[in-house]
């Protein structure tokens, strides 16, 4: 794999060994303030300062150690007796004696003899110079930091040297300094191989590579800037960009936006730069250099992509949710429609074995048309449309002129026993499309002057057929025996109700309907009232009365307004009382009453399966 030949200056940590957790700045902030574009501003001297082409030497090398010096603004007189004696030009090969000067403009190393040194060399190993001493002084005991470092791996024939180099043994942090115009072709290869072999490398741009956009700064230290074509190149890699000026130890983060959070890519037109003291910076064996711009752009990467998880997976649960959901519908309706095709057979078998249909057949060799007559309202009662009709027919119609009203009907039905729909508004609608059936027939009139008054007709239903049918009877009696009319008993005569289930018996002696008896002398309708078809009620081991008024007396009378209950909590009460209602069937019977008690503004619906009481209630 690859290994490391020191071929320029080294240093070792004077730290205790300590093993490496954690690369980070340890030394104190600097008094003097550049921070972020989030509160306390840059100073515009101090960005026109780091964006200035003009470069001044600053760093020099110590002849006798090799160690770099650096030369701090207004120190000119302080450090000249030192630097002439013993310092030197840190470009190699550069012996010339140096001198500091400082009086008109920044202090600055020069030569006291005519050089030929590229402006662009003399930033790029200052900057290095910047950064490996900087990089000294933070990682801990037992790591090294090397200058041009060579990197080499022999399975992948790669031999690499980066500016500077930190490394524990196992793993390298590299930090690179570009001030040339290195192509970005040249830049994947190189970023590519530090990949190969496992090396974070930290890229930052020479501060001739970024210009201002405008002569001023920002009031709030934004600084709007253009960056090469490199710098976008890396930022779309998805790598900081950091920016670097040696002269007063300043790195610089750009970021393409102004708030500092998202990267640069390589579609933005500019980018926006924000300054720091190296020494506000941290070092970092799995990111490289971090600065508080990289770590403000990170957040905001992160918090976005928490955001995005989160959306994901409420999207995922919302999915799951709806997927349940309409499965267990789709199970509903399916036993709804299996609970309702059975109660309709049990409905038409019950009319087809009743006296009441051997009366029509005996009487008119069949069902009449006019009874058997489908309405787009069938819901007056629980029973076969033809047997409801038959019943209202037999008792108030046939062989009778009698007006009667809609009361007088609902008393005959009920007393079949056959069960009216509780739904008062479909009961009537119901009723009066079959009367205005039997109107157009003319079998009734309808008076609604004073109410609803019904008037039976002067015939019955086919009166011509009847004596016909009893002419070929008379005709046919001679020669066949005479039939044996079954005893049609009259309404008065039908057999009184079943005898109670046990679900009623338990209901008539539980202390639920003693409490309502009590406060409200009897069943209040409230508790009483039914759902307009029964079906869901065949799913709680209880009769509707009992268990609606567990639900009124627990969650309902003397609760105050705004008491929150759930289905939930209606189901573990019903459960104390041995009433299992946990089928989803059931679950749904119990939202049927709870909405029924919302439309009595008992209740307000809070959530899907959660409930609160009125506030006029």
């Amino acid at each position: 794999m690859f290994r490391h030949v020191r071929v320029s200056v080294q240093s070792r940590s004077k730290r205790p060994p300590s093993g490496l957790r954690c690369w980070y700045s340890s030394r104190e902030p600097a008094q003097r303030e550049i921070t972020s574009v989030a509160g306390v501003r840059h100073a515009i001297e101090d960005v026109s300062a780091f964006l200035d082409g003009n470069y001044c030497q600053v760093w020099a090398v110590d002849r006798r150690t090799g160690e770099y010096q650096y030369l701090p603004d207004g120190k000119a007189d302080d450090y000249r007796a030192e630097a002439k004696r013993h310092w030197k030009c840190p470009v190699p090969d550069c012996t010339g004696p140096i001198n500091t000067r400082g009086k008109s403009r920044r202090a600055h190393f020069y030569h006291l003899n005519t050089v030929d040194h590229a402006a662009e060399s003399e930033a790029h190993l200052a900057a290095k110079a910047m950064l490996f001493g900087w990089a000294r002084s933070v990682v801990p005991g037992g790591c090294e930091v090397h200058e041009e470092l060579t990197i080499k791996d022999r399975d992948q024939a790669i031999h690499r040297r980066p500016d500077v180099a930190i490394t524990d043994g196992q793993r390298t942090v590299a930090l690179e300094v570009e001030y040339k115009n290195f192509q970005p072709e040249s830049w994947r290869a190189k970023q590519a191989n530090y990949d190969q072999v496992g090396i974070v490398c930290s890229w930052l741009l020479g501060h001739t590579q970024v210009t201002r956009v405008h002569d001023s700064v920002a009031s709030d230290g934004a600084t709007e800037v253009k960056v090469s074509k490199l710098g976008k190149v890396i930022g779309a890699a998805g790598h900081h960009v950091l920016v670097i000026n040696p002269t007063d130890q300043l790195v610089g983060t750009l970021a393409g936006d102004r708030d500092f959070t998202s990267r640069l890519t390589a579609t933005s037109p500019t980018a926006w730069l924000w300054i720091h003291r190296l020494d506000d910076c941290q070092l970092d064996p799995s990111q490289g250099l971090i600065t508080p711009g990289t770590q403000r752009i990170d957040t905001a990467i992160e918090e976005r992509r928490r955001a995005a998880e989160a959306a994901r997976r409420r999207q995922e649960d919302e999915t799951k949710r709806r997927a349940e959901s309409e499965t267990r519908d789709a199970e509903y309706a399916a036993r709804r429609a299996e609970f309702i095709r059975r109660k309709q057979k049990e409905q038409d078998e019950a009319w087809l074995a009743s006296t009441l249909h051997a009366t029509c057949l005996e009487r008119w060799g069949r069902v009449p048309d006019v009874l058997t007559a489908r309405m787009r309202n069938p819901g007056a009662a629980f029973a076969s449309e033809a047997h409801w009709h038959a019943v209202v027919y037999e008792a108030l119609l046939h062989d009778s002129t009698k007006p009667f009203r809609l009361t007088d009907v609902e008393r005959v039905i009920r007393q079949t026993g056959l069960p009216l729909n509780p739904d008062t508004k479909q009961r009537f609608r119901s009723l009066m499309q079959f009367f205005e059936h039997l109107a157009h027939a003319g079998l009734l009139r309808i008076d609604r002057s004073k109410g609803i008054v019904l008037t039976p007709a002067s015939h019955n239903i086919g009166a011509k057929p009847q004596r016909r049918r009893t002419q070929d009877v008379t005709e046919q009696a001679a020669t066949t025996a005479p039939p044996v009319i079954p005893t049609i008993p009259r309404l008065s005569q039908t057999p009184g109700p079943e005898p109670p289930t046990e679900a009623a018996t338990r209901w008539t002696v539980s202390a639920e309907r003693l409490r309502l008896i009590s406060r409200f002398n009897r069943v209040p309708e409230f508790v009483a009232w039914r759902a307009l078809t029964e079906e869901e009620f065949a799913f709680i081991d209880a009769t509707p009365e009992h268990w609606h008024a567990i639900i009124y007396l627990n969650f309902i009378d003397g609760r105050p307004h705004g008491h929150l209950f759930s289905i939930d909590d209606i189901v573990a009460e019903l459960a104390k009382r041995t009433i299992d209602a946990s089928s989803p069937l059931a679950r749904a019977a119990i939202r049927g009453y709870l909405r029924n008690l919302t439309q009595r503004r008992f209740l307000v619906q809070a959530f899907e399966d959660t409930f609160t009481l009125a506030s006029d209630f």
